[in-house]
């Protein structure tokens, strides 16, 4: 895949299994008797898949081998469900989604049928649903099951406190940090002010409210550290990756909820920001110091973590000009209204008028928010 050796590595291992798959569809047909429109099928599905393959088109040329496996060998075959995962597979590379994203449900589908919940490719299948998801569906709920169902696979196979567990908890953190997946929703609601009251009437204060989904990242990044310490014998290195980790996310948040403007629930200080970002650079300076142990090995994580530190550097230069009293578009009609019987009407209107479709988004994109806009794969060899 394009982002962090998703899609389970398809770019590499693809053609190789494609071609072992075709040499045992083929093989399979040989040795039994065929009546000639047989034969004639399997040639014909060959042809189209060498010419597809000729024209560079490696999508095509696996559907032409995925429609004759589901007529020869049915839809619940082993080989036909990994033809149909590689062919969702090929389907991501290309840019539909929507379209992978349906096939590999498909997929997942046939690997349960031939191989139970927990057996064939289960893991790379709900992985690889969770990555196409991420590119076109604004649903994190959605994003994360198939997240979760892939980490309960490996769980059930007893490889819990492996490198390939951490390993996938960072890659689902780095998915969802890459792909604007963490950032907020504003909300209002209207509460009594009952201090206010006068005869009949009464008064109502809008209440704004901001809340983001950095802690659905949080648990993942918090289990891979506890994990670390007990495979500090396999990596001993593997805290610091994490760490580098878990700064990036730290600073994604903490600059999301600095951005939001005051007056409005869920915003921090300035201060508050400022020892956010100090702690996060002793964390990375904690973490580089370490990983400069062994420069070579540790490469792509010293590069990461220096994007990481000069992120957290503009970061808080951007916290320190930013204005005191920032305020929402909102305030200077936010502060009160008076309501009763005959003013129902004028609230009714009032409340329409700053319904929360009409409040401004904070983006939390990486290229709005964040001086890295080549995203660090944080990717755990």
């Amino acid at each position: 895949m394009r982002s962090h050796r998703s899609i389970s590595h398809a770019a590499t291992t693809v053609l190789g299994v494609l071609t072992g798959l075709v040499c045992l569809s083929v093989a399979a047909v040989a040795q039994a008797p065929q009546a000639d429109e047989s034969r004639a099928e399997e040639l014909q599905m060959l042809s189209r898949y060498e010419a597809a393959l000729a024209e560079g088109d490696q999508a095509t040329a696996v559907k032409h081998v995925l429609d004759y496996a589901e007529k020869t060998f049915g839809k619940n075959d082993p080989a036909t469900a990994k033809l149909t995962h590689r062919y969702g597979q090929l389907l991501y590379e290309e840019g539909e989604y929507r379209e992978a994203t349906k096939v590999l449900k498909t997929a997942l589908e046939r690997s349960t049928a031939a191989h139970g919940r927990f057996g064939g490719e289960a893991f790379e299948i709900n992985m690889n649903i969770g990555y196409c998801y991420s590119h076109w569906s604004p649903s994190l709920a959605t994003r994360t099951k198939y997240f979760d169902r892939a980490l309960e696979v490996l769980r059930e196979r007893g490889e819990h406190e492996t490198i390939k567990y951490v390993t996938t908890l960072i890659n689902i953190v780095v998915n969802l940090m890459d792909n604007n997946g963490l950032s907020g929703e504003y909300s209002t609601a209207v509460v009594d002010n009952f201090d206010t009251y006068q005869g009949d009437d009464y008064f109502l204060m809008l209440e704004h409210e901001y809340i983001n989904h950095f802690d659905k990242a949080e648990k993942y990044i918090l289990e891979a550290a506890e994990l670390s310490q007990k495979l500090e014998d396999v990596d001993e290195y593997l805290s610091a990756k994490i760490a580098v980790a878990q700064a990036k996310l730290n600073v994604m948040e903490t600059a999301d909820l600095a951005a939001v403007p005051a007056g409005v629930s869920g915003r921090i200080t300035r201060g508050t920001a400022s020892k956010r970002y100090d702690r996060e650079q002793e964390r990375l300076v904690s973490a580089i110091d370490k990983l400069s142990r062994d420069i070579d090995k540790n490469r792509l994580f010293l590069t990461a973590a220096n994007k990481a530190l000069k992120s957290r550097g503009w970061a808080k230069t951007r916290a320190a000009w930013m204005p005191c009293a920032q305020t929402a578009p909102w305030t200077r009609r936010q502060s009160i209204i008076r309501t009763g019987c005959s003013e129902s009407r004028r609230t009714a209107a009032y409340l329409r008028q700053t319904s929360a479709s009409g409040y401004p988004r904070i983006s939390s994109s990486p290229s709005a928010r964040d001086p890295m806009s080549q995203r660090t794969k944080m990717v755990i060899p």
